[in-house]
């Protein structure tokens, strides 16, 4: 979805919320759910549990996925992707 276009929406029928595109732009946050702590999902300003945003991606069931961390101010700049080790990084 274009920068300042809706990503998500509301739908009513299934009582939660749907992708709009097949990319999504969000903020992983501090939070806190019925078990305690726990990241929230921003997206366009709204805060989604893990759980909510696990639903979301419940339409995409048997697609893979890729997730680029990118800094918050670069959420809008697409990413260069680097398929490579890393050296003395985790695993």
């Amino acid at each position: 979805m274009p920068e300042g276009k809706p990503q998500i929406v509301w739908n009513a029928h299934s009582k939660q919320w749907d992708a709009r595109g097949d990319v999504l732009r969000c903020l992983i946050e501090e939070g806190e759910d019925a078990e305690g702590s726990a990241a929230i999902i921003v997206i366009d300003g709204q805060e989604l549990t893990m759980c909510e945003f696990g639903q979301l991606l419940r339409i995409y069931t048997g697609w893979g996925m890729r997730l680029v961390m990118v800094p918050k101010d670069e959420l809008t700049i697409p990413p260069t992707i680097q398929i490579g080790e890393i050296d003395g990084g985790c695993g």
